[in-house]
């Protein structure tokens, strides 16, 4: 089990800082979030409940001291380490406020650059995870580029033959009306009807083979967006 000893002296000076709050430097305020977070953050959302409250309690108390600072004309640079702190304590509303107020502020600040870049990638995920931005679409399944593919092409030759072999037996046609070319033209008709009908039946089997291929992959995509649905329900308090 983690010692209690780095704990207790991370909490005595956010406890001494809280005393004296106007007399703690924007500088000190951000440096005592990167350690928090580096050092509690994981802690505070892990199975230990009593290491995860001792956590929660230090972070939370942080964030307080760090908000009143921000509020009261600290650093613009405290908007991004409330927003952080906020994150780590799951109000994630809250933290994504701060995030867009930061870079508001900062987007034209080249000494806060990094920290801009980094703001903007948290609060996307941030977002994403509340529903706000769409998350990238998943690779279509193996079984329905088969059955698109497969289906495409047959329903394309398919559907190909049967329009060449019907124009050639239309020219066709009417020679059979005459009795001096009918035994010219009927074998080549009969063979021309027999194509066409296995292009129909080819292609009617691409088609088939594509809408098995589309149903699976909307099937696919409805079972996707309720999993999604379902997380965003049990992230929400």
């Amino acid at each position: 089990m983690r010692s209690i000893v780095p704990f207790l002296a991370a909490l005595l000076f956010v406890s001494s800082a809280t005393a004296s709050q106007l007399e703690v430097g924007s500088e000190a305020l951000a440096l005592a979030a990167q350690q928090t977070i580096q050092s509690y953050c994981a802690d505070a959302a892990g199975d230990d409940v009593t290491l995860a409250a001792e956590s929660v309690a230090l972070v939370s108390a942080l964030w307080a001291q760090v908000s009143a600072a921000a509020d009261a004309g600290g650093e613009p640079y405290l908007l991004y380490w409330r927003g952080l702190l906020g994150e780590c304590l799951k109000q994630s509303e809250k933290a994504e406020e701060d995030l867009q107020r930061f870079i508001a502020n900062a987007a034209d600040t080249q000494a806060l650059a990094s920290l801009v870049r980094d703001a903007s990638r948290r609060l996307k995920r941030l977002q994403r995870n509340a529903g706000v931005l769409s998350p990238r679409p998943a690779p279509v399944p193996p079984e329905s580029v088969v059955l698109l593919g497969v289906g495409g092409a047959m329903a394309a030759v398919g559907f190909g033959l049967a329009a060449g072999a019907y124009a050639e037996g239309s020219q066709l046609f009417p020679g059979l009306s005459n009795l001096e070319t009918y035994d010219a033209n009927i074998d080549s008709y009969r063979q021309n009807w027999t194509a066409e009908r296995v292009g129909i039946a080819i292609g009617a089997s691409g088609v088939a083979m594509l809408t098995a291929g589309l149903v699976r992959l909307l099937v696919e995509r409805a079972n996707e967006s309720s999993v999604a649905k379902a997380r965003t329900k049990r992230r929400r308090p």
